[in-house]
Order: C-alpha cells, then sequence, then structure tokens
C-alpha cells in the first residue's frame, strides 16, 4: 500500500487539528511543523474543505479548525477523503499478471494491504493526536 503524499499531509493536518481543538491553525505553521509546501498543504486542506472535514477562515486571523469531532472520523475516512476509495492489492503489476493465487510474493501484499485498511479504518483522528504531539 502506497499512500500519496496529499494523503500524508491530511492525516498529518487532521491530527495537528485535533491536537490543537480550540486555535485556528494557519497553513504556514502546519507547513512548517511538517517541512513541507505551503501551496500542497494549503490545496489538501481545500480539498479536505469541500469534503467538510475541516472549516477555513481567511484573513490575518484565519486558518483552519477541524469540522468533525476528531474521535468520531477514522484515518480510513481522511485518507479516502483525499485518495478515494483504497483497495487491496494482490500484484504489484497494474494490470496485475495474475490472479494473486500463484503471485511469487505469495498473499503478502493482499495481508499488508488489508492490515493497512484495518488499522486506517480502526484509527480515529484523535487517537491520532495522542500519539502524534511531537509537533505541538
Amino acid at each position: 500500500m502506497k499512500l500519496s503524499e496529499a494523503a500524508a499531509l491530511a492525516v498529518h493536518a487532521m491530527t495537528y487539528l485535533a491536537a490543537h481543538p480550540e486555535e485556528r491553525v494557519s497553513v504556514k505553521r502546519m507547513a512548517g511543523a511538517f517541512r513541507r509546501s505551503e501551496a500542497h498543504l494549503s490545496k489538501v486542506l481545500q480539498q479536505l474543505a469541500r469534503r467538510g472535514l475541516v472549516r477555513g477562515t481567511r484573513g490575518p486571523h484565519g486558518g483552519f479548525r477541524l469540522a468533525t469531532a476528531p474521535d468520531e472520523l477514522s484515518l480510513l475516512h481522511v485518507v479516502e477523503a483525499v485518495e478515494g476509495p483504497l483497495r487491496v492489492h494482490t500484484c504489484l503489476f497494474d494490470p496485475p499478471v495474475c490472479d494473486g493465487t500463484a503471485c511469487v510474493f505469495g498473499n503478502i501484499l493482499e495481508e499488508s494491504d488489508r492490515k493497512f485498511i484495518e488499522f486506517l479504518a480502526a484509527t480515529t483522528v484523535a487517537q491520532s493526536a495522542r500519539t502524534g504531539e511531537f509537533w505541538v
């Protein structure tokens, strides 16, 4: 399973916002914390806003806040808001060269994808914020 940088930024941004629930957090501040492009982060936050996950306020005291309670939002929901539905892979090739039953890697690709998706589905943004406080 490989996530895009946009999906990684979405998860980190949501986690950061959950760790700062009483504040409007600027793109500049988050981009600095993640050492990533403000422009790219801004585009990701716009996607999240269109999906109703964050609210943005313009102006000198503007910034972003969560629009959904972090304990009601799974990381899978956040990733899929940016990536679309995740799928389990049985082959490294696209399109696949086999049906996954006789893969040189056995079924490790399918197993690891399923475990990763299960982890994302079972982990809330609130849980992630409790472990991601190294940005604070």
